[in-house]
């Protein structure tokens, strides 16, 4: 599901992972993409008050949310519209003439998403203009720390939240076709 997903956008994953556990939500939502998108810190072209602008949507669509404590495996799952952003995600790359999807790509999936989209037009927001930047900017270099190690981590992360989403995926069916 990752392999097309740049090591960035991979940190953009498991950063809106990050979010949702810090907050106990029980899934991984629009708003927690948002924030890891801005935390990842890898998106040129926008100016502090469109990068604030996005963080008090996100933000508001996370308020409210039910706290939930997760199972021991610590596995949160997507909610619909992060799974339909993370689809939509590969179009856009490949519109861009892109085989690899960057953290860009994942931020524009998740502005069309319920409930951002909506919050996004009440903000009056300038979706178009907003396309056209991050369309294109260029992916920041990454800065601090050892790249590759904060890569391999995020990687492996990714790769493990994988694994249990295709367990999940099993066991539903198994429950499913025992009915």
């Amino acid at each position: 599901m990752f392999e097309r997903f740049t090591d960035a956008a991979r940190r953009v994953i498991v950063l809106a992972q990050e979010e949702s556990r810090r907050r106990e939500h029980p899934e991984i939502d629009a708003g927690h993409l948002l924030l890891g998108a801005l935390q990842a810190d890898r998106i040129l072209g926008l100016d502090d008050g469109e990068v604030d602008t996005l963080r008090h949507v996100a933000e508001e669509s996370l308020a409210g949310k039910q706290q939930r404590r997760h199972g021991r495996d610590g596995h949160i799952p997507f909610a619909a519209p992060v799974q339909a952003a993370v689809d939509a995600a590969a179009p856009i790359a490949f519109r861009s003439n892109r085989n690899e999807i960057t953290p860009a790509d994942l931020l524009l999936a998740a502005l069309e998403q319920p409930p951002l989209d909506e919050l996004l037009h009440r903000e009056r927001v300038d979706l178009p203009g907003l396309r056209a930047r991050l369309t294109a900017a260029p992916a920041r270099p990454t800065t601090g720390g050892s790249a590759a190690t904060q890569d391999q981590d995020a990687q492996v992360i990714v790769l493990l939240e994988e694994i249990l989403q295709r367990l999940d995926n099993i066991a539903d069916q198994l429950r499913n076709r025992d009915r």
